[in-house]
């Protein structure tokens, strides 16, 4: 009998060393990987398990097994398990590189990891980083279902995008690639009260108002909520007038609102009718001069885009009952014809 060539037994070897079941698959992988409270470092799936289970076709019945038996180890309290494995598979079957994945099946570990979501960004930060990774995977494929995977998502990805500090702008780039999931939220609810104060934070934030990826996301949250959109404008109209508000701030300010006004809805009535009417009337009646400088640079976007549909139209409707009006009483004539030049002009 001719001896069996190198190659052929490597490939046995390996296929011996594939587990016969999902629960074999769910140990090796938390023998691999460092147990929570060793390991701060972001998680990620040591080759030869990636190796394995990218090896593995559709139908075998370990891959098909595979999702139910993730579910006891990522149940919240369920102490069964290792929930940073059960985690690494489940993100491994989403970007396997030859099949899609069988989203009917991998939706009920995902909703249990999402439920765990809150408490894992406290306890095991890597294990959090990694879900919500999941989360957005589900999110771009548009599955049926990935609704149900946003009510911790976006409070997670805001919060680390108030307090990563320079690094703010790839999570801005992630909020922004799921910026239509903030429309599926109840802002009226009582139980999301905590995460409008998180949205109106950002309003305030440098990080959103320097990067582009961040004022396109505020104009988007203006947008989402009539009440979101009230107190987020009230906050600018705050900030805006606050001594020594730095002209970069105004001119981000500026844009935001345009946006906001530019992608029409409701949110133009608020914008152009309460918003804008307010800050003009404040300008004009302002006892400093700064009022109506911040105001002008506030302005400028409408001015300056003249030419988009309905901008100039907004602007002299809303300018020309206050600043004339405003011209004819001396005390008020500068800072109305501060406002004025800028419109005109």
């Amino acid at each position: 009998m001719p001896p069996v060539s190198r190659r052929r037994r490597a490939a046995g070897a390996d296929d011996e060393a594939v587990p016969s079941s999902a629960a074999e698959l769910l140990a090796l992988a938390a023998t691999l990987l460092p147990a929570a409270s060793t390991a701060t470092a972001p998680i990620r799936a040591p080759p030869r398990l990636k190796k394995l289970v990218h090896s593995l076709p559709d139908s075998h019945p370990v891959l098909l097994s595979l999702p139910q038996a993730l579910e006891p180890p990522l149940s919240e309290g369920s102490g069964s398990g290792c929930p940073r494995a059960a985690a690494v598979l489940l993100h491994l079957v989403l970007i396997h590189p030859s099949h899609s994945p069988r989203w009917d099946d991998l939706l009920p570990p995902l909703a249990l990891l999402h439920d765990r979501l809150a408490q894992l960004a406290t306890d095991d930060p890597p294990l959090a980083a990694l879900a919500v990774a999941c989360f957005e995977i589900v999110w771009r494929a548009a599955v049926p279902g990935r609704d149900a995977l946003v009510a911790q998502t976006l409070p997670y990805l805001f919060a680390q995008a108030l307090t990563c500090g320079s690094s703010a702008r790839p999570v801005l780039r992630r909020l922004f690639a799921l910026r239509d999931a903030l429309a599926l939220l109840d802002y009226d609810d009582n139980s999301i009260s905590d995460f409008k104060l998180l949205l109106l934070r950002c309003f305030v934030s440098p990080l959103f108002l320097k990067a582009e990826e961040g004022r396109k996301l505020l104009a988007f949250v203006l947008s989402v909520s009539e009440g979101l959109a009230r107190e987020g404008l009230e906050l600018i109209r705050a900030q805006v007038g606050m001594m020594g508000v730095k002209r970069a701030a105004l001119v981000a300010y500026g844009e935001v609102v345009f946006r906001a006004w530019k992608d029409g809805g409701w949110v133009r009535g608020e914008v152009g009718e309460v918003f804008l009417q307010g800050m003009l009337e404040a300008a004009v009646h302002a006892g400093s001069k700064d009022v109506p400088k911040a105001a002008r640079k506030l302005l400028w976007p409408f001015v300056e885009q003249r030419t988009v549909a309905g901008v100039e139209k907004l602007v002299f409707r809303l300018a020309e009952p206050v600043l004339f009006r405003s011209l004819q009483v001396c005390v008020l004539s500068c800072s109305a014809l501060v406002l004025f030049l800028s419109v005109c002009i």
